[in-house]
């Protein structure tokens, strides 16, 4: 799926309850090969982040080791592409210092509008996030595989739907269920769809039945 935004989000650090957070840089590949700054990648900003003037959020797409963002308040960043296209794969690179900054717990989230966002990736295990990255400094994490979304099933194509077809939604994560909606006095002929690689099953298509 082509998007045009994704925003790393950090839940913990290293050393637990920590808010002093940083990275190196953040290197996005499609089909094996890393998008380029100012060429595949616009920026990466943070809305209310407190980062040094030399240690700010595009740092993470320099893929410069004498770089880093560092943020004071664990604030996300947003990354915006130059248009949209689809990544399959992120890695981390930790910064020069203070491995008790590195973060073990967080998500990667992609939206097409900057209106609704959805889990791509996410550690939630500690033990396996320190694991992923390295306690090397200026050293690269695993390479880790996005979860590819679903949108929801549009609304022109489903008669007596309404504008929202998933009760969860425009955009649904990989692995997560789409609870089809029609309007008053109709039901869904499907009542749960199944995002699975950003197709919907059983079907990408449900009707809505008198009652």
């Amino acid at each position: 799926m082509a998007l045009q935004y994704y925003k790393f989000v950090t839940i913990d650090l290293r050393l637990e309850g920590y808010n002093v957070f940083q990275i190196a840089d953040l290197e996005m590949s499609y089909s094996g090969k890393p998008l380029v700054f100012n060429l595949d990648v616009d920026t990466a900003y943070s809305i209310d982040g407190d980062a040094p003037d030399k240690e700010l959020p595009q740092n993470i797409l320099d893929m410069n080791l004498e770089t880093k963002w560092l943020d004071y308040k664990k604030s996300p960043a947003i990354i915006r592409l130059a248009k949209k296209k689809p990544i399959h794969n992120y890695r981390l690179r930790t910064a020069n210092d203070e491995a008790i900054r590195d973060p073990v717990l967080w998500n990667l989230q992609g939206s097409p509008d900057y209106v609704n966002w959805v889990i791509m990736h996410e550690v939630a295990n500690r033990t396996l996030g320190e694991a992923l990255v390295p306690l090397n400094r200026s050293t690269w994490s695993t390479n880790f595989t996005i979860e590819i979304p679903c949108y929801a099933p549009t609304q022109a194509f489903i008669p007596n739907s309404p504008n929202i077809t998933c009760q969860e939604g425009d955009i649904l994560r990989s692995g997560s269920n789409c609870t089809t909606l029609c309007n008053d006095g109709f039901t869904p002929s499907i009542r749960t769809l199944l995002c699975k690689r950003a197709q919907l099953y059983p079907d990408s298509f449900y009707n809505c039945i008198a009652d």
